[in-house]
């Protein structure tokens, strides 16, 4: 319970018809059919609760109010007469004894509607993009997008490694792209840089003993936008000591399994792909991957991760090139699945050992 709720907008149940229940949220919608009656969706972050006005007094302090007012509601929890079995609170409503008004949205109109926001321009999204936050489906995405954040910390701090913050200004140094470069008031003429990686920062740490280090780092790259790239981006930074290049693609492999048996299926109700096209997974291993870079060089041409785009490549003199036949929809997995993952790019490097030369 809080000041300004006992519950969220999805909690209610039939269990708690005839409690006296204060709920806080957005006024999705307002359908009045009658002089005094009328029916208000709130919606707050977790769902949605349908009020019911039916006296001239909560008439009155809902009359004229624009969607997206920011209400708080007092009243007794009741069975609902005709039920709604497709929203988790469809069989109940409120009746309100009491109606706040804790923020007022001012506009008659708004740029779009939130609960359609989807069919609106995507320049206009964009530029009001707190309405479209407010839609049940971006909030799951960033809500996923935390949950994979966190397996992948239980993940790397159960096997060793140690998450380092790395500076955010820093010295410019020579890489793949142009820096970002931000002026200094205290040193006149100077700049800092914005990293593009952390490469440095976490090779001294190497330097300095600690075997395994990660962070998940903001990187600045001042370049052209691709598909698998913009100029701000979030990579999982590894880097280790006294490992080869198999050790650490199977410990990432293994994290990638735990990953996606641990979050939540996609479905098509979450504009993504149905369970029987999702990846297969084998004793802590993801079917399909190759045991070398070189074999998968040698197999596809490329030593990138490739699952769902079964594509053998043959040799120079034929006149085909082998392709095995894959349904269309297991065919989109992989583009799905490196979309839902397009932000974890990671980085190895193989440690300098005594008679043998460095590799990255």
């Amino acid at each position: 319970m809080t000041q300004n709720r006992t519950h969220t907008c999805s909690e209610l149940r039939l269990e708690h018809v005839g409690q006296k229940v204060k709920l806080s949220g957005w006024m999705e919608n307002v359908r009045e059919v009658g002089q005094n009656f009328a029916f208000v969706i709130l919606r707050d972050f977790y769902g949605t609760t349908q009020v019911v006005i039916e006296t001239e007094e909560m008439m009155n302090a809902v009359h004229g109010l624009n969607k997206e007012t920011v209400i708080a509601v007092e009243g007794a929890v009741r069975e609902r007469s005709s039920k709604n079995a497709n929203l988790p609170t469809g069989e109940i409503e409120v009746a309100p004894e009491k109606i706040e008004v804790l923020g007022k949205c001012r506009y008659n109109e708004l740029p779009f509607q939130v609960n359609r926001s989807r069919d609106a321009d995507e320049t206009l999204r964009l530029k009001y993009r707190y309405l479209d936050l407010r839609r049940p489906l971006m909030q799951k995405r960033l809500m996923e997008r935390a949950a994979i954040v966190r397996s992948m910390r239980e993940y790397l701090d159960g096997h060793g490694f140690i998450e380092v913050e790395t500076p955010m200004l820093g010295k410019s140094t020579p890489e793949g792209a142009r820096d970002y470069l931000v002026p200094s008031r205290v040193h006149p003429g100077s700049f800092y840089a914005l990293p593009q990686s952390p490469q440095l920062y976490k090779q001294l740490l190497m330097i300095a003993g600690l075997e395994r280090y990660y962070q998940f780092a903001r990187c600045f790259r001042d370049e052209d936008l691709r598909a698998d790239r913009q100029t701000d981006f979030t990579q999982v930074d590894l880097e280790t000591s006294f490992l080869d290049e198999q050790e650490i693609m199977s410990m990432m492999e293994e994290m990638l399994v735990k990953l996606v048996e641990k979050g939540p299926r996609p479905t098509a109700e979450t504009n993504t792909m149905h369970d029987d096209c999702w990846v297969t997974l084998t004793d802590n291993h993801i079917e399909g991957t190759w045991e070398s870079a070189a074999e998968a060089s040698e197999t596809f041409g490329r030593d990138s991760w490739r699952i769902a785009l079964d594509s053998e490549v043959a040799a120079a003199d034929n006149s085909e090139v082998s392709r095995k036949e894959i349904p269309g929809a297991y065919g989109s997995a992989y583009v799905q699945f490196r979309i839902s993952f397009s932000y974890l790019q990671l980085s190895y490097m193989k440690w300098k050992t005594p008679g043998n030369k460095t590799k990255s």
